[in-house]
């Protein structure tokens, strides 16, 4: 038997349009009626009711082919040919096979009368046309011409007014580029007010539906340029972000109601972005779901998939229009079969419980619902409801919620991340603990013999910098999960703090470890009085207790160089100077030229002209086997020449005579380098031995008593905060007695001028307080200076505030 030759394409054509009209049926409650035709160019429906229905004008129209015929001719060269007009004119006939050229059309209208105006809806993507109604031209959508050159169209939608009662319609069509000839569409005769209404409210749901996709997919690429680093998560947000533009860019094409209300406006000329985005989008559509569930997809399979998708993207951007839109149906059901192929793998993302495949699988089956209408609707030229953009838009909300439970999976994992760091956190400083006392434990051991005190640093450096290392992984590991967000900001800061104590850790043991001295110095402008009594005056209680007197005789000035070098270098000096001497030391400091010139000189029994070369040599102690402390100098003049190096200057001993030892160190003066204000006042009090001032802090913010607790704990001293009144007595009572009170001045229903008068009066002592504020109005400083308080303004000049406490250090015992 004979079978006639059907293609696939038309095969599952034909079944989605069954489908369609059964689920159609199966919907609607109305009674069924044959709709009227025209007859031999004449169309006549005296009882048709506008207020139910739309009428479409199809039938047999009167034709002349090959020509642009004017309406008052048409009569002239009409030879009595008609040609029958379906819902659907793409393939027709052969006569509408492609760009077939021009042709003139004509129906003789018979409508009935009707109480309200009536329209003409043109829907045409394929054809340039001109319409006449009643030999008037009402408007057209494009240059209609014999002349292929000059001919131009514009797919655009146009609303005419129709006449009640007989008419006659005339269409000039011409198609020279569109592989569908005719107008693809049935022209419409509609209810003026219901179809005003209808495109009010679809064009309303369509700017809505942009502007929420827009927004999806501009949220989407900021995701993406905050986590673009992560290998996973960043490639999702990124193909999902493109994937909304691209269905912006589709519906924005394909929906050109803008014409409704602005006729003159024009949209395009060729057909090139819809079918580039309906070949594009479903490829960047798998390229999501290939990275969103990777175990999941095929990934050969998917990666064939789209490249051919995007052959077919590509070949639209070379090939003429009228080839790659004979590819139409082609193209939908492609799309169509990218959505059950990424159900079938987001189901078994499901079984493997997935983050956020469930939330893909529901959107991509309503997704699936509106592409299956619209498909239907596109390959039929159908009339009904248009749902790409809202489909669209529940995909891009389905994914965006899906994506946020997957960013919610992420933080989950960081968060259990995080405990496991406070956990080694508290390891950790169980361990430094420990190791502080194995430490001094060690330290005096180490003292008999420079092998052993290699050996301890040695073990020093390895256990403590082992959970370290530990610790800066897990945070490496968590900022990998980490890239947005308030949490985010948290990993960061501790990532700073893991920073910090590895550059302590190292500081310290650099200083130790002989081998390590050799640091980049950091500049900063110093006031050499300054740093220098800040020295003598840590070694007061000492030099009293042994009876020595120490005088200086410091030039006023300011010299560049590293603070912390400097200040260990004098330290070294003054406390070998103290151990030798047995009455008087003497510290000098003076500029000569560029260079300062530092003297520190003791009455000794100085040392032998043999051993001078040795001292600055490493675990060298001169005169007994065993460093004492009248004895000889050992590990501390090693430090002392590493860093006088390190600052480009020199040290020697010009005298070691009976009567003791003189040594001069000549640093220069860093000049062709200016160091910012913000680095001097931190060398400054770098510079500062702090140790041991009890300070009481009350601020009723939180943030401000953690910074000021970071800031004085790391200067040594002993801090308690209070955020009111109350907590302070607390602490007061408890027999805690502060060297300094540090207090805000606005506190809540209080201020801090009150406060200090309530603590001094309760507990009948006159503690020295700094006022902290950051009011500007003269009235408020008048009165907190009028109490006889200073004050410091926010934010603090560090400097001030530790000269403040350095000068309200308790003497050492």
């Amino acid at each position: 038997m004979k079978h006639h030759k059907i293609t696939l394409i038309q095969q599952i054509r034909n079944s989605l349009l069954a489908l369609y009209i059964g689920l159609i049926l199966c919907l609607t409650t109305s009674t069924a009626f044959a709709a009227p035709t025209a007859v031999d160019g004449e169309f006549n429906v005296p009882q048709w009711q506008f207020a139910d229905d739309e009428l479409l004008l199809v039938g047999e129209w009167q034709v002349i082919w090959g020509q642009l015929v004017e309406p008052a001719e048409f009569d002239q060269k009409y030879t009595g040919e008609t040609f029958d007009l379906p819902q659907n004119w793409d393939d027709a006939s052969p006569l509408l096979d492609g760009a077939y050229g021009v042709a003139t059309f004509r129906l003789k209208l018979n409508l009935p009368s009707y109480d309200r105006e009536l329209a003409f809806l043109i829907v045409s993507p394929n054809s340039a046309w001109n319409f006449y109604l009643d030999g008037e031209l009402l408007g057209g959508n494009g240059v209609v011409t014999d002349d292929p050159e000059k001919f131009v169209r514009h797919y655009i939608q146009r609303v005419f007014t129709a006449k009640h009662g007989k008419s006659e319609v005339m269409f000039q069509i011409a198609n020279f580029s569109n592989g569908h000839g005719g107008l693809q569409y049935a022209t419409a005769v509609l209810d003026a007010e219901k179809l005003r209404q209808r495109h009010d409210t679809m064009s309303l749901f369509f700017v809505l539906a942009l502007g929420i996709l827009f927004s999806v997919g501009l949220i989407h690429l900021v995701f993406y340029l905050a986590d673009r680093k992560h290998r996973e998560q960043g490639p999702v947000h990124l193909w999902f972000s493109l994937l909304c533009f691209l269905l912006v860019l589709r519906v924005f094409g394909v929906i050109p109601f803008f014409h409704i209300y602005v006729p003159e406006f024009i949209y395009w000329s060729t057909l090139f972005l819809p079918y580039f985005t309906l070949y594009a989008s479903p490829a960047v559509y798998l390229l999501f779901f290939q990275t969103a569930f990777p175990a999941e997809f095929p990934a050969r399979t998917t990666k064939v998939i789209i490249w051919v998708l995007l052959f077919f993207t590509a070949l639209v951007c070379v090939i003429p229009e009228y080839y790659y839109t004979l590819t139409k149906n082609f193209a939908i059901l492609v799309n169509i079969f990218a959505i059950v192929y990424s159900i079938i793998f987001t189901v078994i993302a499901i079984a493997r419980r997935r983050a956020g495949a469930i939330a893909i699988l529901i959107s991509n089956i309503l997704f699936f619902l509106t592409a299956l209408n619209d498909a239907v609707l596109h390959m039929t030229a159908g009339y009904g409801f248009d749902l790409t953009p809202f489909g669209i838009v529940i995909l891009g909300l389905g994914y965006s919620y899906a994506l946020l439970l997957r960013l919610q999976n992420t933080f989950d994992e960081a968060r259990d991340i995080s405990k496991e760091l406070e956990i080694l956190n508290v390891e950790l400083e169980e361990k430094v603990a420990d190791r502080t006392k194995a430490f001094e434990a060690a330290a005096a051991k180490a003292e008999n013999s420079a092998h052993e005190k290699a050996q301890f640093i040695a073990a020093a450096s390895h256990d403590l910098r082992q959970p370290l290392h530990a610790l800066s992984m897990f945070n490496f590991a968590l900022k990998r999960q980490v890239q947005e967000g308030k949490l985010s900001g948290l990993v960061e800061k501790q990532s700073n703090a893991i920073n910090n104590l590895s550059t302590l850790l190292q500081d310290t043991l650099d200083v130790s470890k002989t081998d390590s001295l050799k640091r980049k110095p950091k500049l900063a402008v110093l006031d050499v009085t300054q740093m220098i009594d800040s020295i003598l005056n840590s070694f007061g209680i000492r030099a009293q207790d042994k009876g020595v007197k120490i005088s200086k005789a410091i030039a006023a000035g300011t010299l560049v160089t590293d603070a912390a070098m400097l200040q260990r270098i004098l330290s070294n000096l003054i406390d070998n100077a103290l151990k030798a001497a047995r009455s008087s030391i003497q510290v000098n400091a003076r500029q000569e030229g560029d260079d300062w010139v530092f003297d520190v000189i003791d009455d000794g029994s100085g040392m032998d002209l043999a051993d001078v070369n040795r001292i600055f040599e490493s675990y060298i102690s001169l005169g007994d086997e065993e460093p004492t402390e009248t004895g000889g100098y050992g590990l501390g003049l090693y430090v002392v020449n590493e860093f006088t190096k390190s600052l480009h200057g020199h040290i020697k001993v010009k005298d070691t005579s009976e009567k003791g030892s003189h040594f001069v160190l000549t640093l220069p003066n860093e000049t062709d380098q200016t160091p910012a204000k913000s680095d001097l006042a931190v060398r400054i009090v770098q510079a500062l031995s702090l140790g041991g001032i009890k300070i009481l802090a009350v601020d009723d913010e939180v943030e401000i008593l953690n910074a000021m607790q970071a800031m004085l704990s790391s200067w040594d001293c002993e801090l308690l905060t209070a955020s009111n009144v109350s907590q302070a007595q607390e602490h007061l009572s408890a027999g805690f007695r502060p060297d300094m009170l540090l207090v805000d001045y606005h506190l809540h229903g209080s201020n801090g001028l009150k406060l200090i008068a309530q603590l001094r009066a309760e507990f009948d002592t006159e503690f020295p307080a700094i006022i902290i504020t950051g009011a500007t109005q003269s009235a408020i400083l008048d009165k907190i200076t009028e109490a006889g308080f200073e004050y410091l303004s926010k934010p603090l000049d560090i400097e001030l505030l530790g000269m403040a406490l350095q000068a309200v250090k308790p003497s050492q015992p």
